[in-house]
């Protein structure tokens, strides 16, 4: 409680700072760099009469889920696993699983942010019961339009969310069940070009590296790819950095092409 009590004028505070800097910054950058940063600056204020509605009916289903008891046997991979022995079999209530979604903060970065890219072509790693795809092909939908490919290792999750997208009217979404060592390749051979991957699944620096570099020749000429829950410490490193380093920047292609974030 006293936790959630100071995160909260903490939150605030930075929030108010980042809106005045984010402009300046944005300006100095290039593309897609600025994009990023300008959808990042309108994920820090009230949701627009478009977007509003729409966010709205996802954090509904989010409550919903919240509230879920039903239990699901989960395969876990190992959060991506394949090729080491069977993988064990776990009962989860729907609630418990859903409490391992994006915060609806961060995914309303995630929404801007993709939003503002106006990516055709997106895929997603880790699609749990649907609330970041949701927002994402959300997004994607209000931006023009396009497809997002989401990657699931367990069959019951994957089928809670292609249920939970459909309900949601969100069509243009294709939810691929199995460990992403055996379906990723397959997916960036039919979704390439891609200009937008959201890696969230598989937090081992060994993984994070491996689909790091199989995208790499899948990518649009301008791309995005960004890697969710990176620690800085030797057991995960973040994209930018090789193993044992110290920097915890960002890695941007020397082309210009793409850039992780």
């Amino acid at each position: 409680m006293l936790r959630s009590w100071i995160k909260a004028p903490v939150r605030h505070l930075l929030v108010a700072r980042a809106r005045t800097r984010l402009p300046a910054l944005a300006a100095r950058l290039a593309e897609p760099a600025r994009m990023l940063l300008n959808g990042l600056g309108r994920a820090l204020e009230a949701p627009d009469p478009v977007a509003a509605p729409r966010i709205a009916r996802i954090e509904a289903l989010r409550r919903e889920l919240l509230a879920d008891p039903t239990e699901l046997e989960v395969v876990d991979y190992g959060a991506g696993r394949a090729g080491s022995g069977p993988a064990p079999t776990i009962r989860r209530p729907v609630a418990v699983a859903c409490r391992a979604s994006k915060s609806p903060f961060w995914c309303r970065i995630l929404f801007e942010m993709m939003r503002a890219m106006a990516p055709c072509r997106a895929v997603e790693l880790g699609t749990c019961v649907g609330i970041s795809a949701s927002y994402q092909a959300t997004a994607q939908e209000l931006a023009g339009g396009g497809h997002l490919w989401t990657l699931e290792g367990a069959p019951a999750l994957a089928a809670l969310a292609r249920r939970n997208l459909e309900g949601l009217g969100l069509s243009s979404v294709t939810v691929v069940e199995g460990p992403f060592a055996d379906t990723l390749e397959g997916v960036l051979d039919v979704a390439a070009p891609v200009d937008w991957a959201f890696i969230d699944g598989h937090h081992e620096e060994r993984a994070t590296l491996t689909y790091f570099r199989a995208f790499l020749p899948h990518l649009a000429e301008r791309a995005v790819l960004l890697f969710d829950d990176i620690a800085w410490r030797p057991a995960c490193v973040g994209p930018g950095r090789p193993s044992g380093g110290t920097s915890a920047s960002p890695c941007r292609s020397t082309s210009g092409r793409w850039v992780s974030v």
